[in-house]
């Protein structure tokens, strides 16, 4: 046997452990579903791109949907933990501004400066903001314990170009001690639950977003992204999220900073939504003048499109691709094949199995501070084995997780390992990838891709995953746009998705498929019942239902879809459409009386393959390699 063989097997088996390691520490934390309370305003339900045209044509006044999402996270927040700070005060006392200016063009006069505030793409838009991104007197602290009560003093240049764009900034939402972590939790604030189910983590480092945006407590959002941190959240709380095309996006007054200028490239600012359609405007808005390069404009010619697909990365140290997210992918690349005309091609790129190598060691490949002086803000030095003694017995200022990132990197010394031939090996591969997967791609090619082999894992199991998010890291080192997609739910009721990669300033394409795909897989589930509403305020006729029998929850719509063959979206849905494209959601999710029935079916199934799990992996682990290890 080869010595290729035998490091595969090995890698393999420990992997396994890894895995049994973390279902085990995983099964500590019950799982609590559908926890959230019900929703009965309409308006949560609506596309930020269609309240605003409402409120242009005075139809739908600001103060009362800045009102309504105030209301949704007062009363969600409590359970999620994703608002940490708020500005509802003043947010309502901007968006009765933006009420006046509005009846007083619709009266005939004059704009102010010649300039109409009815131009404005997110008009009267409330936007919640991660809390590392500067916005003037709200917290700005990067979760750090040493910063605990620091305030902005400014807007960052992506908050201001917002407001010229007409939102209104409502709140920050929670991140990870330093943004160290996809999970978010830290020691001032503490951690934030998945909507879907509160012993799940909700991602990170724009967990905080990701949870809030789900939950209806907001419409639109701002989140960073250095390796997959706008990603991972969006994958896990079933929304709509988009890494955009370097240099694009401006990334000042953010904390913590990049450590080097070099560094500045990997890092991108984007939106994170529940519909695909809100994705354009708030790229538009958020990138100001910079807009232009991106083509947003340009209409998606599926015909021209040519689809690429990947089911796993090939790395041997990390998890499989769960059966449920390849199959997802395939029914995505079989959709796509109709509507283009042709099929979608499924390459092989060997270089993304050492994704995690190649971000860490491009990111080090620069002079700068270690990661210990990073945290005291360049003002002394974190020691790592002192602090993990701290941690052992509650004493320590830093989470477990942050501490373990510090003496990782004291060992690895990135600063004196940098000229070796080995790290050089792995920042050559970073740009042999880039290229290679650029000229895949060229002007109209997408590449469907996981963004994670797994939905959301338990609390505190995080640590022996962490080499699972090279399938997001990857791409901030080749820089391509990415938007990741909500495909429904998997049978347990937990959101899947899936990434889809275009090359450098061809954001459009990315957006474009997304809004295609939520289209036909349904996009956002809610995680949570939708009870009758008041449609006094809202456009679509069939937001409220009298069947009292119904259930009308998104998370036992998808398994009983996925069961009977229907598709993502559920088995009933009453979809809108007097909403003009793309809002594809509808308003209302409803399940006949035998769904209950069928949940119990689907119940005793899972119970019932519970016990052939581990004789499942073990096969699976020791299947013959396959052309992407050979």
């Amino acid at each position: 046997m080869s010595m290729k063989l035998l490091e595969y097997y090995f890698l393999r088996t420990v992997r396994l452990c890894a895995d049994i390691l973390t279902a085990c520490v995983g099964s500590i934390y019950l799982s609590h579903k559908n926890y959230l309370p019900p929703l009965s305003n309409c308006l949560l339900l609506e596309p930020a791109s269609e309240l605003s045209k409402r409120i242009k044509n005075g139809k739908l006044k600001s103060e009362d949907l800045v009102k309504a999402y105030i209301e949704r996270i007062q009363s969600v927040n409590p359970l999620i933990n994703a608002l940490i700070g708020n500005r509802f005060d003043a947010a309502i006392a901007e968006a009765r501004e933006v009420d006046r200016l509005v009846a007083l063009e619709l009266a005939g006069q004059v704009p102010i400066n010649g300039q109409s505030i009815l131009q404005k793409p997110l008009l009267g838009i409330p936007v919640s903001i991660k809390e590392c991104v500067s916005v003037k007197d709200m917290t700005f602290t990067a979760g750090l314990y040493s910063r605990k009560g620091t305030k902005a003093k400014r807007d960052a240049r992506v908050v201001q170009n917002l407001r010229d764009a007409g939102a209104i900034p409502i709140g920050v939402t929670n991140v990870p001690e330093f943004l160290l972590w996809w999970d978010s939790n830290n020691k001032i604030y503490g951690r934030t639950n998945n909507p879907y189910d509160n012993s799940r983590i909700s991602g990170g480092s724009s967990g905080g977003e990701g949870a809030l945006i789900s939950a209806a407590g907001s419409v639109v959002g701002v989140g960073t992204d250095l390796g997959g941190s706008i990603r991972i959240p969006s994958y896990f709380c079933g929304i709509f999220g988009h890494k955009p095309t370097p240099d694009i996006v401006p990334i000042t007054e953010t904390f913590p900073d990049v450590g080097h200028p070099d560094r500045e490239k990997y890092l991108q600012i984007g939106p994170m939504c529940r519909y695909a359609s809100d994705l354009k405007p708030m790229l538009t808005a958020c990138a100001g003048n910079a807009a232009k390069h991106l083509k947003l404009d340009q209409k998606l010619d599926v015909k021209k499109l040519q689809i690429y697909y990947m089911l796993e990365d090939g790395d041997p140290f990390k998890t499989n691709v769960s059966e449920d997210i390849k199959q997802c992918i395939q029914r995505v690349t079989q959709f796509l094949d109709t509507q283009t005309g042709r099929p979608a091609e499924h390459k092989v790129l060997r270089n993304m199995k050492d994704s995690v190598w190649i971000w860490c060691c491009s990111l080090a490949n620069v002079e700068a501070p270690y990661l210990g002086s990073e945290l005291t803000e360049r003002c002394g030095e974190v020691h790592g084995w002192s602090e993990l003694a701290k941690c052992m017995i509650g004493r320590s200022q830093f989470r477990l997780s942050t501490t373990i990132n510090v003496l990782l990197y004291n060992l690895y010394n990135p600063n004196q390992r940098r000229h070796t031939e080995k790290f050089q090996k792995y920042v050559t591969k970073g740009e042999e990838l880039k290229l290679e997967l650029n000229q895949l791609l060229g002007d109209n090619g997408v590449l469907i891709y996981p963004t994670l082999p797994f939905t959301a894992p338990k609390h505190n199991v995080t640590l022996l995953n962490t080499n699972n998010i090279g399938y997001t890291m990857i791409f901030n080192i080749t820089g391509n746009p990415v938007t990741q997609v909500p495909l429904g739910l998997t049978k347990d009721g937990l959101p899947m998705g899936c990434q889809v990669v275009a090359a450098p300033y061809n954001d459009h394409l990315t957006i474009g498929v997304a809004e295609l795909l939520e289209k036909e897989f349904g996009g956002w589930v809610p995680p949570f019942n939708i009870e009758n509403s008041d449609t006094n305020n809202c456009k679509y006729d069939n937001c409220a239902t009298n069947d009292n029998n119904a259930l009308s929850t998104g998370i036992a719509a998808a398994p009983i879809a996925l069961k009977a063959g229907q598709g993502l979206l559920g088995l009933y849905v009453m979809a809108c459409h007097r909403a003009p494209p793309p809002h594809p959601i509808g308003c209302m999710y409803q399940i006949s009386k035998g769904a209950k029935n069928h949940i119990k079916e689907i119940t005793k199934d899972i119970i019932k393959n519970n016990n052939k799990v581990f004789r499942k992996t073990v096969s699976m682990l020791y299947k013959p390699l396959n052309d992407q290890n050979e």
